[in-house]
């Protein structure tokens, strides 16, 4: 996305939070944040957002296919998914 890459750009990146709940990506997203604060912990900020909370990425009903837990359980099966959307949401 940088054309220097985050380690060479000047400057701090600061992610707003909402990052699951938006599209069919969400764990690419939560992924590549979470990777990119592993990496560059002084440089990377992570903000949690509403949708970082188990009430709402849970919600199944109402966000449906673009709902957090639907895409874990869809990706990984029902138990495993089920656990990965639980560790997710302990690291929000």
């Amino acid at each position: 996305i940088w054309r220097l890459g985050m380690s060479l750009t000047a400057g701090n990146f600061v992610f707003l939070g909402d990052y699951v709940d938006r599209g069919m990506s969400c764990l690419e997203c939560v992924a590549y944040l979470l990777a990119m604060k592993l990496m560059l912990p002084h440089k990377v900020t992570l903000l949690r957002g509403n949708h970082e909370t188990r009430d709402v990425n849970g919600w199944e009903e109402h966000y449906g296919e673009r709902s957090f837990m639907f895409q874990c359980r869809a990706r990984f099966g029902d138990d495993l998914g089920y656990k990965i959307w639980e560790q997710s949401n302990q690291v929000f």
